[in-house]
């Protein structure tokens, strides 16, 4: 998700795909690539740190670190997985990092 081809990430996600962060609702491939190419444009080399992966059934939970230039945001996500291919995304992030990313606290 965070180099190569954005079209890569499609191999992943069902085509019907819906992505829920806070109280936005995205759906499909196009809303994906976009999600991509926002943070790639946003932040130059923009990564994610994996720390915790627990998976049971369908769902799968992460923990880890975004990072980038100007941007260290710790966030955990929740995957549904159906028929080999990430159906539904719910992403979570803590505020306070993001913030203190951007230098608004100390």
């Amino acid at each position: 998700m965070t180099n190569g081809p954005v079209e890569k990430l499609f191999e992943l996600a069902a085509p019907g795909i819906k992505g829920y962060q806070g109280s936005q609702v995205a759906e499909g491939h196009e809303a994906l690539a976009a999600y991509a190419k926002h943070y790639r444009q946003a932040y130059p080399g923009w990564k994610l740190a994996i720390e915790r992966m627990v998976a049971e059934g369908p769902w799968v939970a992460v923990q880890g670190v975004s990072t980038g230039k100007g941007l260290e945001l710790r966030f955990a996500a929740l995957y549904k997985v159906s028929r080999g291919r990430v159906s539904e995304v719910h992403l979570y992030g803590e505020p306070g990092s993001l913030q203190k990313s951007l230098s608004l606290v100390p």
